[in-house]
């Protein structure tokens, strides 16, 4: 490992710039999002508020996602990542406008938070989609990737401070400028960055004969689906979790939102160093490996945080958990975007992210009716043992995955130092 050689690749200026906008596309995301649930809890001081303005938002995610890949092979992917970003102006802009008028409403945030969500969705599996055109060197795929899976979470902390501070000394309407800025500085940073690569794409075709050929691509082939299967697992648990731990800090460990904050906290901390251990990586060999690896962690420590009883322990815990869970993330994305075609990548990344967040609203549902059912602990302790369980079953075909790939290495000259399964 070595932080020289994983900082060498911003010495591309399309790397510097592909990084520094998609940090900007988050930034942007988390000040809208605070802002947002702030915003409503003022308006109305209800739960249900927040819960139907969070369901209007994340499901266009839902919908759109495993079509937002179809868009992304049929289109120029950095085209498309310019007209994204510009929309992702829109709702910051009226929230914004609204805000110094006082004319902000429920009504309103209902029908901007779905746009919100809806260019979200048709952006990320382009951004993933996209690393692998703006990086010349392929060995050099996992460390951008790591080193970008890191950008939510400085994004996160870095967001919850300068909400903090804007709120004190402005109001909210300064808090949504603020993110048109961020997502004014990503737009110029995908205008910026120069096209390197062409991708061949199929725009003659139908789209939605182009959504059932990506999805025999991504699942009908093991060594595929068993990578998706992965990061799905690994994030809706992890993502289940994060949502029943303002349970875990006032009935369990005591001390409320101070706690929750802390917890939070060790986890952006614990998420950044996540994502800069996969960056140090000299090579890509042994990707998945250490993937699997990362889903035991995750489920040991959702296992052992849901007996912990002492703070100081949960949130050590927390620390290794998130860090493990943006581990699983940047490996799993990297080893897609090295053996998947170029021309089914966004495809194969919509379904990723699908996995990732896009069923988010339905899998938190379930995971608080089974928090419900068993205790917030036991609940919790059995999302650790599907974990590992899946783990469990991912290690035993490994060499079997191996064994499918050899053709598809050979085809694609990928050397045995960059080959991720």
């Amino acid at each position: 490992m070595s932080i020289k050689s994983t900082l060498q690749v911003f010495h591309s200026a399309n790397v510097r710039r592909l990084y520094f906008a998609d940090f900007a596309i988050f930034l942007g995301f988390w000040l809208t999002f605070l802002s947002i649930i702030w915003l409503v809890y003022q308006l109305t001081q209800s739960s249900l508020t927040l819960g139907v303005i969070g369901f209007a938002l994340n499901l266009p995610i839902f919908f759109l996602l495993p079509f937002a890949g179809v868009l992304a092979d049929r289109m120029d992917r950095r085209t498309l990542l310019v007209w994204c970003s510009a929309g992702l102006l829109i709702t910051p802009a009226i929230l914004a406008g609204a805000a110094f008028m006082h004319h902000t409403s429920i009504t309103l945030l209902l029908f901007v938070a779905p746009l919100y969500g809806a260019i979200y969705a048709i952006m990320n599996p382009a951004v993933n989609a996209y690393i692998k055109e703006v990086v010349s060197d392929t060995s050099d795929i996992h460390k951008v990737t790591g080193l970008i899976s890191s950008n939510t979470k400085i994004a996160q902390l870095l967001a919850a401070a300068l909400n903090g501070l804007l709120h004190l000394f402005f109001t909210i309407a300064t808090v949504f400028v603020t993110a048109v800025l961020t997502h004014l500085l990503a737009l110029i940073g995908f205008l910026r960055i120069k096209k390197v690569s062409s991708v061949q794409t199929i725009e003659n075709a139908r789209g939605i004969d182009q959504f059932v050929e990506g999805v025999k691509y991504s699942f009908g082939f093991s060594p595929f689906w068993s990578i998706l299967l992965l990061a799905s697992v690994g994030s809706l648990c992890v993502l289940g979790w994060q949502w029943q731990l303002p349970v875990f800090s006032g009935k369990i460990l005591g001390g409320g939102s101070r706690t929750l904050s802390l917890l939070f906290l060790a986890g952006g901390v614990g998420g950044v160093i996540g994502g800069l251990y996969v960056s140090l990586r000299k090579y890509s060999a042994g990707l998945m490996r250490l993937a699997m690896f990362a889903l035991c962690v995750i489920a040991i420590c959702l296992m052992l945080f849901s007996l912990s009883r002492y703070r100081i322990v949960s949130i050590v815990i927390t620390f290794f958990l998130d860090a493990a869970w943006v581990v699983l993330l940047a490996t799993c994305s990297a080893s897609l975007q090295l053996i998947v075609d170029d021309n089914k990548r966004g495809r194969v990344m919509s379904f990723y992210a699908m996995g990732v967040f896009g069923l988010m609203p339905f899998t938190n549902f379930l995971i608080g009716a089974l928090c419900y059912w068993l205790t917030v602990s036991w609940g919790i302790f059995t999302l650790g043992s599907f974990c590992l369980l899946v783990a469990s079953f991912y290690g035993m075909s490994l060499s079997h995955y191996r064994e499918q790939l050899q053709a598809l290495y050979v085809e694609k000259s990928i050397g045995e130092l960059e080959r991720p399964v």
